[in-house]
């Protein structure tokens, strides 16, 4: 019997139906769907983990173990009962009951807001040749939210819930009142950020805008003037590289970096974090990968990079990234997703002329949840499009649902699988490759911080 949750040679332990397994160079990730727990194991960990059986008790194990190995039973017995527990600690294996499965009932699908995307105008100032919702944004005609309509839906979100306020565009700097903006969502309560292409940050004066927000995310595809002027425009560079010079001499742990890697990019990305502490003083960055809006536009700009190319110039980068001290956006997001974004749910976007969306990557007219100008967003939580995105889960995604790795990955962003299959319970055969690659990384990285114990009795094959 156990004593709490520490086991004996008796103790009867359950382990995943089945594991999803990949290894890399002489260590193994053994990753559970009913835990969600990753662990990585030596090689003799791996021999332990694959020959687990069901309500196997570590005495059996140690048997069949010695039977197989041609090892004493009783000599393996205690380093092996080591070994388990710390699996059973990292929450990979389990006593009494099995996990309850992931089920759509899992999740908290109400509508409770938390972050809100406010898009103060869709005029831009350039024209960046990805960008996610230009073609959206040229076919608006109904005029700008004023900054009354503005204050409003800053008042109602509060009374929401809504904690943070993400100040985007077009380019939102573009409009004077983003500042007065700013300080009523912080006379509110809420955080507030700006998101900006970064041309006009010494135009508004680098310590209004220093001062004014508590996050400043900044366009600047690569430490390379030609790779980013290629992407944004011919002489951005030169005007962002020195607004964000000037925000990180007066307010550095507010600035955060954002490139988009494609493959015009993709050989400069190991060179910027160096470059980025060193030249801006800059230590907060966020790469993301370069994602099509259509197949068509996929096919025409031909912008992504090469999957194996882009994990090496990562891989590259996170080492870089390290010895200067700058932080990768992404590590610090939560692993714990269980297969679901917040769209719908705990996100929301609103457009510069009222309409609601499930988030700020899903402006299709199709998906608008109502207009501010016309409902309460309390209201507009309850519409049919926004209950879609709240109620959706990796159950909803048919060849998904199954998969060893969708908790992880959640069958990809749901607003990726739109764009190219105008379908939001889409599969997305294209990127699922990607994706599992990615969740694989993710794995491999997560297993790196939680791992406690890795290694088990050594085992002699015969």
């Amino acid at each position: 019997m156990a004593n709490g949750n520490r086991i004996n040679a008796q103790t009867r332990l359950g382990c995943p139906k089945q594991p999803y397994i990949f290894g890399r160079e002489d260590q193994t990730v053994f990753f559970s769907r009913e835990t969600f727990t990753g662990v990585r194991v030596n090689r003799s960990g791996r021999v332990v983990l694959e020959a687990m059986r069901k309500d196997d008790t570590p005495l059996l194990l140690a048997d069949r173990l010695a039977q197989k190995y041609q090892v004493s039973a009783a000599k393996i017995l205690n380093k092996l009962l080591s070994f388990l527990q710390a699996m059973v600690d990292a929450g990979y294996l389990w006593l009494a009951d099995p996990p309850v499965p992931i089920s759509k009932d899992f999740y908290d699908t109400s509508f409770r807001p938390i972050q809100m995307y406010l898009h103060l105008t869709h005029v831009c100032n350039l024209s960046c040749v990805y960008c996610y919702n230009k073609h959206y944004r040229q076919h608006v005609k109904a005029p700008e939210l004023s900054l009354s309509e503005l204050i409003k839906i800053l008042e109602e979100g509060t009374e929401l819930g809504i904690r943070e306020v993400v100040f985007t565009g077009g380019e939102p700097l573009l409009r004077q009142e983003v500042f007065d903006l700013a300080a009523y969502g912080q006379k509110l309560g809420m955080r507030v950020c700006l998101t900006t292409n970064g041309t006009l940050i010494t135009q508004r004066g680098a310590d209004v805008v220093a001062t004014a927000f508590d996050s400043i995310f900044v366009s600047l595809d690569s430490c390379r003037q030609p790779h980013h002027d290629r992407l944004r425009g011919v002489g951005s560079y030169q005007q962002v590289v020195e607004g964000v010079r000037q925000l990180c001499a007066r307010k550095p742990d507010k600035v955060c970096l954002r490139p988009v890697i494609t493959r015009h990019n993709i050989e400069s990305l190991p060179e910027f974090p160096v470059w980025a502490a060193g030249e801006l003083g800059c230590k907060l960055i966020l790469p993301t990968l370069y994602l099509p809006n259509s197949f068509t536009e996929l096919q025409e700009l031909h912008l992504l990079p090469d999957m194996e190319k882009f994990r090496c110039a990562l891989k590259s980068f996170e080492a870089a990234s390290k010895k200067v001290g700058v932080t990768n956006v992404l590590d610090c997001l939560s692993f714990r997703s269980r297969g679901k974004c917040g769209a719908g749910s705990q996100i929301i976007s609103v457009d510069a002329t009222g309409q609601v969306f499930p988030c700020q990557a899903l402006h299709f007219p199709e998906l608008s949840c109502g207009n501010i100008r016309k409902n309460k967003l309390n209201e507009i939580g309850q519409a049919l499009s926004m209950r879609r995105f709240a109620e959706l889960s990796l159950n909803s995604i048919f060849k998904c649902r199954d998969c060893e790795l969708g908790p992880v990955c959640g069958g990809g962003c749901r607003a990726l699988a739109y764009a190219l299959y105008r379908d939001i319970y889409a599969y997305n055969e294209f990127f699922c490759p990607i994706l599992r690659k990615e969740a694989e990384d993710r794995l491999w990285a997560e297993s790196e911080k939680s791992r406690r114990a890795p290694l088990s009795p050594t085992l002699t094959p015969r």
